[in-house]
This record gives C-alpha cells, structure tokens and sequence, in this order.
C-alpha cells in the first residue's frame, strides 16, 4: 500500500523517538556534566552525501560555513555517549544567510584510541531560501517529481564525524565534519535540493 506523505512524516519521527528511547535505556545519567563549545568552518561541496563519506569524492564551491555552538552529554554507557548540540552559523561566499540547528549526537569512542565517531539527527533552519540549494531536477531520475523546486529554509540536518582526542590536560578534541541539510528524499523539500559542507573544527569545555 502506497504511504501518505503524513503516514511518511510520522514514520520518520516515531522511529527517531524508537533510538532515543533504547539509547536512554542503555544509558546512565551525567551529573553536572559541563558544557563544551563547538567551532568549525566549512566549504560547499556539489558532491552528494554518500559519495563523500565512502569514497571522498568532493566538488567545491565558493561558498563557506562558520559554526559557533554548545554541546552536551546527557548520558553514557562504556564506549558510547548521548549528546545534543545548539548551533548557530553564517554563510560567506556566494551565499550569506544565517542558520540555526539543533542536534541530538551519538558518540562512539574507539577504544584503545584516541579517535571517535560520531552521527547526528535534528533540525535545520535557515534565515532565509538557501540559493544554491535550489537546484535543477532530473526528469529521468525523479519522475514522481511534480511539485516545485524549490529547497526550504526549515530542512532535516545530518551530521558525520570522525575525531581525534589531544593529549592535552583538558578534554579538547579535534574533528571533520559533514553538516548536511536534507529533504529526506523529497518529504520535506524535492529530492534535488540540500547541501554538504565539508568542515573542520575543534570542541572544549567551557565548565558551565
């Protein structure tokens, strides 16, 4: 049976809050953990999602992210640990637009290492049409396509990462990213439209 796009909308969300509920369950609780500031910077790549993070392929383009945000452990279990991160960003280049996301994370340490990994779901909105979200569609490849487009400033938000530990006396880490914002396969906006950023930045705690 053919799914309605509302049928699609609370599919996608009863199963994030699915994750959420068997990460609190595995979880245990942080007292006072304190908060860490995010900052990174980033280049549009043309490239899509998957071919970046499998194959490193990227196409950029003039257009930057600057990234400035809070994190926050809520819970942790061995090598694993929830998060949540607010974070606020300019555009430079081509485009200059503001964006503000908010993100719920799950670290995964490696251990023995100094590395990490991390995937983010949560929300993505910009303050106004992102341009060079606003691509061309191809008949061929989306034939039920018939509605206009145009991308949104309100838009799903993915992030990668993968991070290094310093050797340092406070927890300060180092990291690439990729800050995605995603029609989620034409549910929120045409398959054509969203964006990568391939950025780089670093996370401390601020001790609040």
């Amino acid at each position: 049976m053919r799914q309605t796009r509302l049928e699609r909308i609370l599919g996608i969300i009863g199963s994030r809050f699915f994750v959420v509920f068997c990460v609190v369950l595995m979880g245990q609780a942080v007292v006072a953990a304190p908060l860490s500031a995010v900052m990174y910077g980033g280049q549009w790549t043309e490239t899509d999602l998957v071919p970046i993070v499998t194959r490193q392929r990227t196409d950029y383009r003039n257009s930057n992210i600057w990234v400035l945000g809070v994190n926050r452990i809520f819970m942790y279990r061995n090598a694993f640990r929830a998060e949540g991160e607010v974070l606020a960003a300019k555009h430079t280049g081509v485009m200059k637009h503001g964006e503000v996301v908010a993100v719920g994370i799950l670290h995964l340490g490696v251990p023995g290492t100094p590395l990490f990994l991390r995937g983010g779901e949560g929300l993505s909105v910009a303050t106004e049409n992102p341009s060079m979200e606003n691509r061309r569609f191809d008949p061929l490849k989306w034939p039920w396509v018939r509605r206009s487009q145009k991308s949104s400033q309100f838009l799903n938000y993915l992030m990668f990462e993968v991070g290094f530990n310093l050797p340092t006396s406070q927890p300060v880490e180092t990291f690439l990213r990729i800050h995605h914002r995603s029609g989620i396969f034409g549910l929120m906006c045409p398959p054509t439209c969203g964006s990568n950023f391939v950025s780089y930045g670093v996370r401390m705690p601020i001790g609040l």
